[in-house]
């Protein structure tokens, strides 16, 4: 399966006190997605005891197109 590596266009990283278990961060990265036109969007909890990673596409061409994993695009 060939995969594209996506260019990294925007980081934010905010501090969070957690939920009882302690403190962490979200991480969110936004990168442009292959066509050039649209934006995918990884966010990562990394909050101990609730960890969770969310990646997204915001361009109707490439949702339809690709499978997105952080900064890789994979052709399904």
């Amino acid at each position: 399966m060939e995969e594209i590596n996506m260019r990294l266009i925007e980081r934010d990283q905010i501090e969070h006190e957690g939920y009882g278990a302690g403190w962490g961060e979200i991480i969110t990265e936004v990168y442009e997605c292959p066509c050039g036109k649209g934006q995918v969007i990884s966010t990562k909890d990394d909050i101990p005891g609730f960890r969770d990673r969310d990646t997204s596409c915001k361009c109707p061409e490439c949702f339809d197109k690709y499978d997105f994993d952080r900064n890789i695009a994979k052709i399904k």
